[in-house]
């Protein structure tokens, strides 16, 4: 488990039209779409109960890791006492927008036997969350405050096999409210690079996260689903992004049968 902790007063839902239900985690300012009944469920008995909801049960905890190992997480230059939860102010959200991935990772959090937790997203999905966004920004933003930026964290999954949801996204943003200044991020395994997503992500200065583990050797576990490995692709899409100018970050998974260095 890591060190994130999920608090029940940080825990706030709300219901679209769509289905879906929003979970805002105050603590970090995120909001996670959920469409698993079991998931949405669990948060409202945590937040009534607290942790005790996790004794003697072991479909709870794992819902509780999955919780805090994949969507929530406090970044160090937010303080959770500066939080107003009365007046709450959507700056990042996380969109799984990919219930899908094209690797099969074995310390994959974010999928069990039954497949991902959540669905694929629509582009209906998209225009009901940033409608929401914008409303609920606009009813707490002080009138003579400037319009609130807005940070969209494209995740999944693998996000890129929903290219076709990233692209309307943004297009929706720049249209309907052209006023607010939005920027983007992609969090990927790195596989899925192309001419026209090269050139998507640097137009609209994307910041990519890719998920690298390391050398290509008997540790590293990720694979394609047909077993072959992964990590020459990423590495030479990698150097395309570097390539253009894309600002890239690498994040490692580091698993306890890794021998020590």
């Amino acid at each position: 488990m890591t060190e994130t902790a999920l608090n029940s007063c940080d825990i706030f839902l709300t219901s679209l039209n769509s289905g879906t239900t929003l979970f805002f985690h105050a603590a970090s300012l995120q909001i996670y779409p959920l469409k698993d009944k079991r998931i949405i469920k669990f948060l409202t008995q945590y937040r009534e109960q607290g942790k005790d909801i996790l004794l003697d049960n072991t479909e709870n905890q794992e819902i509780y890791d999955f919780i805090v190992n994949t969507i929530i997480s406090v970044p160090k230059t937010i303080e959770r006492n500066k939080v107003d939860t009365t007046s709450i102010m959507f700056n990042s959200i996380v969109l799984p927008i990919a219930g899908k991935c094209n690797l099969n990772c074995s310390y994959c959090f974010a999928q069990n036997e039954t497949g991902f937790n959540f669905d694929n997203f629509t582009t209906e999905n998209i225009v009901e969350i940033a409608n929401f966004l914008i409303k609920q920004n606009e009813q707490n933003q002080d009138s003579q405050d400037k319009k609130t930026s807005i940070h969209i964290i494209f995740f999944g999954g693998e996000p890129l096999l929903k290219f076709d949801i990233m692209q309307f996204a943004v297009k929706h943003f720049a249209e309907k409210y052209p006023l607010y200044t939005v920027t983007y991020s992609i969090t990927t395994n790195g596989t899925i690079v192309n001419e026209k997503i090269l050139r998507f992500l640097k137009e609209n200065n994307f910041s990519v996260l890719v998920s690298i583990d390391g050398l290509d050797n008997e540790f590293n576990v990720r694979k394609f689903k047909n077993g072959r490995s992964s990590v020459q692709r990423t590495i030479e899409n990698i150097r395309k992004m570097s390539d253009r100018g894309i600002d890239i970050e690498l994040r490692a998974t580091l698993l306890n049968n890794v021998s020590s260095i």
